[in-house]
């Protein structure tokens, strides 16, 4: 078991308890206003909450940044106001979310930092002409494969999606959740909250 949430409440859950298995794909299901937004916002830290959420046997404290440090990553319901760095190039979003990984003496290191966004945009295979580009000029599907990219490189092992697939057309729905699978079966935990 990696995730034990025990009798979470706040303004919007009720005493929820469940458990997540390391490499499982668990699926929260709810139309708008059901909570699964809240209930993912509560596990990252980002609303308050009553209970316990226990995290690869550690409590997890209420904060983004210590469940960041802890292995867990949050691709968020709203992708352009709260996934990305619209204006900033794909290079920029990529790395964000560990640059310690890419930096050396408080520098960013700029081979480093485009080998990882090249390998990224392979990998998910990002539709772009250079990695330069605005991250807001990119399709739906491409932006949120970049926000997938920036929590794949923190390193997270437990990956939560809230609407992975809203607004996207249906080829990249498709390679969504062929990397998600693919993801879990190299041993990634994966949440995904859906109203689909």
């Amino acid at each position: 078991t990696i995730l034990k949430v025990r009798n979470l409440s706040n303004h919007r859950l009720n005493d929820i308890s469940f458990d997540i298995h390391a490499g499982e794909i668990a699926g929260f299901y709810g139309l708008v206003g059901a909570g699964k937004t809240e209930l993912a916002r509560a596990i990252y830290g980002v609303d308050s909450y009553e209970g316990d959420i226990i995290f690869k046997g550690e409590k997890l404290k209420p904060a983004p940044d210590k469940a960041i440090a802890a292995g867990i990553a949050l691709v968020p319901e709203e992708r352009r106001s709260q996934g990305l760095f619209t204006i900033l190039t794909i290079r920029s979003n990529v790395p964000v979310m560990n640059m310690d990984k890419i930096t050396q003496g408080g520098f960013i290191n700029d081979g480093m930092e485009r080998n990882v966004t090249l390998e990224y945009i392979d990998k998910l295979k990002i539709a772009t002409n250079s990695i330069e580009k605005e991250a807001g000029k990119l399709y739906g599907g491409n932006q949120q494969k970049v926000v997938l990219s920036k929590c794949l490189f923190a390193d997270a092992d437990l990956l939560m999606l809230d609407e992975p697939t809203r607004g996207i057309d249906v080829g990249a729905k498709s390679e969504i959740y062929t990397l998600i699978r693919k993801l879990s079966s190299e041993g990634k935990t994966i949440i995904i909250f859906s109203s689909e």
